[in-house]
């Protein structure tokens, strides 16, 4: 069990769940593969078994594409090779145009349009997963 966040806008209906601020640096490699989606999982499976994967970090992220959708994805970076990187890609569920990382997602969520009445009025609280 752990805990994560709701986002809200105060202005409309809009919410959305999340696991940002789960602590998932104790997680297994495997564990963490099964977390991706499965189009993702296959190009991670192949270059496990092609290279020797010198460490690897897996955390929720919360993006937001062009059109203001906010979606959280699973992300896995692996570091492979000669500091050779293989991450994640950050196609948008809802429109499939590329979403931009929200750094300190948290701390910056009033910044952010809803995507729906497009007001900036998301907050968010704790919620316990």
């Amino acid at each position: 069990m752990g805990s994560g966040q709701e986002i809200q806008c105060e202005n409309c209906f809009y919410s959305i769940d999340t696991r940002l601020g789960v602590d998932v640096t104790h997680f297994p490699f495997d564990v963490c593969l099964k977390c991706l989606p499965r189009q993702d999982q296959h190009g991670f499976k192949e270059l496990a078994q092609q290279q020797t994967i010198h460490r690897f970090e897996f955390s929720y992220e919360l993006f937001q594409c062009t059109k203001h959708h906010l979606f959280e994805k699973p992300v896995l970076t692996v570091i492979y090779g000669e500091d050779q990187t293989f991450t994640t890609f950050n196609r948008c569920p809802y429109c499939r145009s590329i979403g931009s990382r929200i750094e300190k997602a948290l701390d910056s969520i009033d910044a952010l349009s809803c995507p729906f009445c497009k007001k900036k009025k998301l907050r968010t609280s704790q919620k316990i997963l």
